[in-house]
């Protein structure tokens, strides 16, 4: 994405769940460690430079 307002805000839509506190509840279910590590991957893999 060249438009930086609009990668913020998919970075922040696609983080939400993990920083968001209505979403506290699930953040002790099993799957939320792996699903912070496979989005972690995704956007820093992103975020390198090609």
């Amino acid at each position: 994405m060249r438009d930086a307002r609009a990668t913020g805000r998919a970075l922040w839509e696609a983080t939400a769940q993990f920083h968001d506190p209505g979403y506290a509840p699930r953040w002790s279910e099993p799957d939320m460690a792996f699903a912070f590590a496979a989005l972690c991957e995704l956007v820093l893999d992103g975020l390198r430079a090609r």
